[in-house]
């Protein structure tokens, strides 16, 4: 399996409009778009010698568990899920049938995969998709995670457990290492799990190009909020 350069996509600014409305504003999960890559893979019987599809990539910010993380899936991914939820939520979770009934970038049977203003449209409508699957997860009471509607989409998000979010600890810094603006209580930062702070803006734009940390390199897949 072979990867290309992600292609960027039109810069947005992260989902809030979901169909779902938390008890608080604070604590609604907060999805931004990372851009998305075409993926090759050979398969056997295809004449064609290779198939290739896109990998959409998005960032998670969840106040409600102080945890953000990145996932990768497929259109045809969201595509199930959304059918996966129609069917279970028809008779068990009406929050759930709303969020399968929404809004969906429509199914295209024929198109060039890295076609732009597709990529675009999926980009958008699948970050929004996203956020609603995460503020279900996050008004989900703890008693109710475990059912099927529940660990449906708890799998789909890949959300780190609490122990993985943060290896080690680090006092907040002064200064974004990113921006080098300063850095203040009420202002919006994460830490990766190498435990280097960066305001959240920041540290969206860089995950774009890069899944590393800033300043020392290492993976930056998931973290805390500070």
């Amino acid at each position: 399996m072979t990867t290309q350069p992600t292609l960027a996509v039109k810069r947005q600014a992260p989902e809030h409009d979901a169909v779902l409305k938390c008890p608080s504003v604070a604590k609604t999960p907060r999805v931004y778009s990372l851009g998305a890559t075409k993926v090759t893979t050979r398969t056997k019987g295809n004449l064609a010698g290779a198939d290739a599809y896109m990998s959409y990539r998005f960032a998670v910010v969840c106040p409600r568990t102080t945890s953000w993380w990145i996932f990768d899936r497929r259109y045809s991914d969201f595509y199930a899920l959304r059918a996966l939820l129609r069917d279970l939520s028809s008779t068990t979770d009406a929050k759930a049938q709303q969020i399968a009934s929404g809004p969906f970038p429509r199914r295209r049977l024929v198109f060039a995969v890295d076609n732009r203003s597709i990529v675009d449209e999926r980009s958008e409508g699948l970050a929004r998709f996203t956020a609603d699957v995460a503020r279900l997860v996050a008004a989900t009471p703890d008693d109710r995670k475990g059912d099927d509607v529940g660990q449906l989409v708890g799998s789909f998000l890949r959300a780190p457990r609490r122990s993985e979010a943060l290896r080690k600890p680090c006092s907040l810094p002064h200064d974004c290492p990113i921006c080098l603006e300063e850095t203040t209580a009420g202002d919006r930062s994460l830490r990766t799990a190498c435990g280097h702070s960066f305001h959240e803006a920041c540290l969206v734009k860089w995950l774009e190009t890069e899944a590393t940390c800033p300043l020392c390199r290492a993976s930056a897949t998931h973290g805390t909020l500070n």
